[in-house]
């Protein structure tokens, strides 16, 4: 028996669930997709185009320690410390969302986020994702004549971007691109991990909470104070916002239109961004009071140190 043949068979011996985890880094238990982890052996060794390796582990979740972050801006050569070291390991996951939660996992602990880029099959009939940071493609050209006001783009051309492959056995496997372009970001690391959209979206659970929420005619610091208790997240008034609104829409759609009902979506529409905006304001005061609060303690510890000197 060749010794990848015995590799298999020795891999298939052992349940995934039950691989036991080593002290590395690399070998964690993933908390979304409930499996342990095995150090990969040559994880780098191979072309981009592999898709059925066995030396492999099944789960990752990162350090949830993030690295000082700098101010946001384009850095061609690619932002020190922010390239191959903040790469998602070459982890094989049960399932391609299962693999997506986790590399995200690790990118919100590092200040990116992942994006689907694009997917397709490959001639055998498997499925190729590839996950790009959500500040690639280029930004909307300034010199534009807009029709109305747009936000400004966050977009800075990165290649930053990771492969989740299908492979036979039915698993999921991170794989790196070939080519250090795809291995750096061209950005500093985001200063509110909350700055990515990704990072803030609420799943199923959590919408199907702000449902019940809502039924209980529950205001929206009520469902925005229960959220963040129960999910220990920070959740945004105005993703809640948005998907209450969705959800109206959605359901106004469904419906034989009448005045008024229309008038009644109206004013409960008003009535809501009343309340987020009342929200955002309540929140943004609460950071200025930790802000302060931290720059006193900071003042007091660290000899005279302004807050201005450590936020900048």
């Amino acid at each position: 028996m060749s010794s990848g043949a015995a590799k298999s068979a020795a891999a298939a011996a052992v349940p995934m669930a039950a691989m036991p985890a080593t002290p590395n880094h690399h070998a964690t238990v993933n908390a979304s997709a409930g499996t342990a982890t095995e150090p990969m052996a040559g994880a780098n060794a191979h072309a981009e185009g592999g898709a059925n390796a066995d030396d492999s582990f099944v789960g990752h979740t990162p350090s949830a320690t993030a690295p000082p972050m700098a101010a946001t801006q384009v850095y061609p050569d690619g932002f020190p410390g922010f390239g191959p070291e903040v790469l998602p390991p070459e982890a094989v996951y049960h399932s391609r969302e299962d693999a997506y939660k986790a590399i995200n996992a690790l990118a919100a602990a590092h200040g990116y986020a992942f994006i689907t880029s694009r997917s397709f099959q490959t001639s055998g009939g498997l499925t190729t994702a590839m996950y790009s940071c959500d500040r690639s493609g280029r930004g909307r050209d300034p010199n534009r004549v807009m029709k109305r006001q747009r936000a400004a783009s966050r977009r800075t051309d990165c290649h930053f971007s990771v492969y989740v492959k299908e492979r036979r056995d039915g698993l999921w496997q991170v794989r790196h691109r070939t080519g250090a372009q795809f291995s750096v970001h061209n950005h500093a690391p985001s200063e509110d991990v909350f700055a990515h959209r990704v990072h803030r979206s609420l799943d199923a659970d959590q919408k199907d909470s702000i449902d019940v929420l809502l039924q209980m005619d529950m205001k929206m610091k009520q469902i925005v104070t229960f959220l963040r208790l129960k999910y220990r997240k920070n959740v945004g008034a105005r993703d809640v916002s948005n998907y209450i609104a969705s959800a109206r829409r959605a359901k106004l759609l469904a419906q034989p239109q009448h005045p008024e009902q229309t008038a009644r979506a109206a004013k409960e529409q008003a009535s809501l961004e009343q309340q987020t905006l009342e929200q955002e304001k309540e929140d943004l005061l609460l950071e200025e009071e930790l802000r302060e609060q931290l720059g006193k303690e900071l003042q007091q510890t660290a000899g005279g140190s302004s807050a201005q000197d450590f936020f900048g």
